[in-house]
């Protein structure tokens, strides 16, 4: 049997579609593969056995190493994490916000904060607020859905990457989404009236190639977005609280000059990270936001 390399972009009812060089193939995992407990995941690079001539049908014998995957959404090898807020409604949540940094922080993935929504003086307004806070620390790029304002400089951020776009329900994901695809591809949920928020309309997890034209894409790989039912939110990873500063930039940054190597930039003595607060060089709320993961995984090791 030939064997060929390839990625899996959909998995349904036990079949696994995996893009490879000849074109999409069916696929079902290989046994051992069960025996073994391990689990395929979309985005995973497999090896897979061709079963016919016509190279459309065969089974995956094995998973590839992962750089990183994800229980919710079931997903794996992610280069970059878009993170969507609003400009408008739903009013940003930034505890939110830096709880999916830390969290793509913790996974060594990199983070793009995506301000949509921002056709209006008051999404703008929104959009500014936070590059006073993250601006500094993290790309950002403000786009509207709607109107289309942005969405180049967008796909220009995640041209050549595997895209895993997350944020809360109503910020308007899947309209940027079907935005940069040009198609229908992912249904508009409603905003319900009572919540501000939308409601989830994909089912299924899939990998989409982002269509460019040959002068686009001649030097670089392939853009791929993730399809997901959810990301909407996430829990701190499994850590120890004297961790938590590494997942935060600014504190590593700052962090150095500290007097105390394992300072905990809480209330230690000549502590770099408090006088940079006080300053304005790191921001209150970030500072804020790390105070408050810092409790909650401290609380977390009493159960």
């Amino acid at each position: 049997m030939n064997r060929v390399k390839g990625r899996i972009i959909k998995g349904i009812g036990g079949f696994y579609y995996v893009e490879t060089p000849g074109g999409v193939v069916t696929t079902r995992g290989r046994g051992n593969l069960k025996k073994s407990g391990d689990i395929l995941l979309v985005g995973d690079y497999v090896e897979v056995s061709i079963l016919n001539e016509e190279e459309t049908e065969g089974v995956v014998e094995k998973a590839l190493p992962r750089e990183n995957s994800f229980v919710r959404p079931p997903i794996a090898n992610v280069d970059l994490m878009t993170i969507v807020v609003s400009g408008e409604k739903p009013k940003v949540n930034v505890r939110l916000l830096d709880r999916f940094l830390c969290v793509s922080e913790s996974k060594l993935i990199p983070s793009l904060i995506c301000v949509n929504k921002t056709e209006s003086s008051r999404g703008m307004k929104t959009f500014d607020m936070l590059y006073g806070i993250y601006g500094k620390i993290y790309p950002m790029c403000s786009v509207s859905g709607k109107t289309g304002k942005g969405l180049d400089d967008l796909r220009r951020e995640i041209s050549g990457s595997t895209v895993a776009f997350a944020g809360p329900s109503g910020v308007g994901k899947s309209t940027i989404l079907n935005a940069i695809l040009g198609q229908n591809h992912m249904e508009v949920g409603e905003i319900s009236k009572k919540t501000s928020r939308g409601r989830h309309t994909t089912r299924h997890v899939e990998l989409i190639e982002i269509k460019e034209s040959k002068a686009e894409n001649e030097n670089i790989s392939k853009t791929w977005i993730f399809d997901t039912p959810g990301f909407t939110s996430l829990d701190l990873p499994d850590m120890s609280e004297a961790n938590l500063r590494y997942l935060f930039p600014e504190l590593v940054k700052w962090g150095k000059e500290c007097r105390f190597m394992d300072c905990q930039h809480i209330g230690e003595p000549e502590c770099s990270v408090l006088k940079a607060v006080e300053m304005g060089s790191i921001s209150q709320s970030r500072y804020n936001s790390y105070k408050m993961f810092y409790e909650e995984l401290s609380e977390r090791k009493k159960f």
